[in-house]
């Protein structure tokens, strides 16, 4: 084992140019490095353009690896030896060189028209689902909320304003956002569920089981012929607010919540939609 590899193993702290990456990153981005010193230690490399990129096209070639965690592996190396060498004149050539032309793995994160329902498909499937996993189903694709959201909207989070109910969705790191839902369905919610905290409750007046819902959801949806995830009618929001509504990208990342535009560009507005 080379001294560059032993003083990694000790040094627990490994440090990434990246200062704002939250803990779960940091640890994805640790164990990318591990892997990488473990490539070179077996190969019997040392830390250099030649390793670096013989590592990367190691990944991509791997036919264990999805697309995502290739991604992953090639940030977290970068991010990490960036920081290493910020203040090594040479070292910094030859990463920039080595990282240079490095083009991450497609992972065809571009929504497709097969995986999400238009509005006459939820439509349709919710006319043929029980009543309270109608309004469930229905209040997912008019909010784009998680079902973890959705089954943490309180009665107080709720405002009527003419044919529209808006709800207030408080996200991770007090990024809070507001969403609708049509008055209509709102006041069967409220008369079905009957919830005295929040608008969805079950008969023990308590909230309902995010994975519960999950399972009853796709049940429900296949024996109809869909056979989709809740998470498909997510999708299914951002598809209607684009071609119906005409929302634009910065419109739509605010709806949904997402923590980065770049998000709903990769998903909704790629060419290749």
């Amino acid at each position: 084992m080379n001294e560059a590899i032993s003083i990694f193993n000790e040094n627990l702290s490994v440090r990434f140019r990246n200062e704002r990456l939250t803990d779960l990153s940091k640890k994805a981005y640790t164990q990318s490095v591990k892997q990488f010193y473990h490539f070179i230690e077996t190969t019997e490399q040392i830390e250099n353009l030649a390793s670096v990129l013989s590592w990367i096209s190691r990944l991509k070639t791997s036919p264990y690896l999805k697309p995502s965690t290739v991604n992953l592996r090639i940030r977290g190396l970068k991010d990490y030896l960036l920081k290493k060498y910020e203040n090594d004149i040479t070292a910094t050539c030859w990463l920039e060189q080595a990282f240079k032309g490095i083009s991450l793995v497609n992972s065809e994160k571009t929504v497709k028209e097969n995986v999400y329902l238009k509005i006459e498909d939820v439509e349709n499937l919710t006319t043929k689902m029980t009543q309270i996993m109608s309004l469930i189903t229905n209040a997912l694709f008019w909010t784009g909320c998680k079902i973890s959201e959705l089954i943490n909207i309180k009665h107080s989070d709720c405002v009527i304003r003419l044919n529209s109910v808006y709800c207030l969705i408080k996200g991770k790191g007090k990024k809070n956002r507001t969403v609708q839902l049509p008055l209509e369905l709102y006041i069967d919610i409220c008369s079905k569920f009957n919830g005295k905290i929040y608008l969805f409750e079950n008969i023990r007046k308590r909230k309902y089981n995010r994975t519960s819902i999950c399972i009853e959801i796709k049940r429900q949806a296949k024996r109809y012929g869909y056979n989709i995830h809740p998470n498909t009618l997510r999708h299914s929001t951002a598809m209607f607010l684009k071609d119906s509504k005409n929302l634009t990208p910065e419109q739509i990342s605010q709806y949904l919540g997402h923590s980065d535009i770049a998000i709903t560009l990769r998903y909704y507005f790629n060419d290749k939609t």
